[in-house]
């Protein structure tokens, strides 16, 4: 987990430095600012770069029951949730709070749909009660403008500003960008990005159409619709030309800059990429070097499967857990499971080169032993043991364990 965090911060600094302090193109801006959100996604905690050879074989021995089974009351346990489990209730609620903004988006555009009227221009609706301009529909995407502000000069400007939109394919990006917003609603990072996402798609697109016109014909047509046209709080899942005041002006300020893409720019770009790979690969490697235990002479490393499987009122209820331990050669170890605790004991027989002895207790609540297997085990082979049950009264248990070589 501090792989994946210290990767995707890397990243989100990476690319929200690129935003503020470079004067690139703002096409160049977008993939930039995209790749650093959707590396939240990425699960950079689980790539390993050790690779086991090793070959793990199974053998299975099964025992039938040699122990009355005693009926004990269940115990009462607290659930404490995890940092993951957290994790994913948070993005559970992200999940939800992202539907409700496609069905707000779905009732802005049926609203729309009825409120439009049609004009010579195709795919073109006017709206009396809208603010500005905006597009929606995915399958058949309409641009949608304000009756007033169509009929003045600044019309060819908006249609032109949102025709951009439509190539550039705003209406996909910001549904995906909005997914992702929600699903990390609680990360402020992806917060940032959200937010400089959503303004890099309305720049990249006034940069484009202040290409298109001549003597700075848009920046000065733009500056008179934001005067004339506010909205303080933009829809989410939809691209508007009215927004907040401080965004327009900036705006306006970003339409007066040269920006070029210089080779100083591509060089500072791709060194920093390079470092980044080589610290994020640093990370990936350490984070194996720390899960890869420094074992003393008289330890080995377990993998221990316990199970229990038992019949209430005709139904069969089966619970499990899996560990990986690190145990001293000879010493007692328990694994707890419900109402039941298995304990074990790992020795190299001296008659036996390079194998373990496993011997077993398996005990109820009150500590009664139940059954005592043992096995013997080769490293990395998976051995198992399976205690069968009789009756229907009785559980049936199953161990398996995978002694790993040093």
């Amino acid at each position: 987990m501090i792989s994946y965090l210290f990767i995707n911060l890397l990243i989100s600094f990476w690319a929200l430095a690129i935003n503020r302090w470079m004067l690139i193109p703002e096409r160049i801006k977008f993939p930039v600012l995209m790749l650093a959100m959707m590396s939240w996604l990425l699960p950079y905690h689980l790539i390993s770069l050790h690779v086991e050879l090793n070959t793990v074989n199974e053998t299975i021995y099964t025992v039938h029951s040699l122990a009355t089974y005693i009926e004990t009351p269940e115990s009462v346990r607290f659930w404490v949730p995890s940092m993951i489990q957290l994790g994913l209730l948070f993005m559970l609620c992200g999940v939800l709070m992202f539907v409700l903004d496609v069905m707000k988006l779905i009732h802005k555009h049926r609203w729309l749909v009825n409120k439009g009227q049609s004009t010579k221009y195709k795919n073109v609706r006017l709206v009396d009660d809208l603010v500005g301009a905006c597009v929606t529909g995915f399958w058949q995407p309409k641009i949608w403008i304000n009756t007033k502000l169509f009929r003045q000069a600044e019309r060819d400007i908006v249609l032109a500003h949102e025709r951009q939109h439509l190539r550039n394919g705003d209406i996909y990006w910001l549904l995906i960008i909005g997914f992702v917003y929600r699903l990390f609603w609680f990360n402020p990072m992806v917060y940032w990005l959200n937010k400089r996402l959503r303004e890099v798609i309305e720049l990249r697109c006034d940069e484009a159409c202040q290409k298109q016109s001549t003597n700075k014909r848009y920046q000065h047509h733009l500056a008179k619709i934001i005067l004339e046209y506010q909205q303080t709080k933009p829809t989410a899942l939809i691209n508007e030309i009215s927004q907040n005041n401080s965004f327009q002006i900036k705006r306006i300020q970003k339409l007066s800059q040269e920006k070029n893409m210089t080779k100083k720019h591509k060089f500072y770009i791709t060194v920093s990429l390079i470092i980044i790979a080589l610290l994020s690969t640093a990370s990936l490697a350490n984070q194996d070097k720390l899960e890869k235990v420094q074992l003393a002479d008289n330890e080995v490393v377990v993998d221990i499967i316990f199970e229990v499987t038992e019949q209430f009122s005709g139904l069969s209820e089966a619970s499990s857990t899996n560990k990986q331990m690190v145990v001293e050669v000879d010493d007692w170890q328990e694994v707890k499971l419900d109402r039941y605790t298995i304990k074990f004991k790992i020795s190299e027989p001296a008659t036996e080169a390079n194998q373990f002895m496993i011997d077993t207790q398996i005990l109820n609540r009150q500590n009664t032993t139940l059954y005592r297997p043992s096995i013997l085990t080769e490293p990395n082979q998976k051995a198992g043991i399976k205690v069968s049950a009789e009756t229907i009264n009785e559980p049936a248990f199953g161990l398996n364990f995978t002694v790993l070589s040093k």
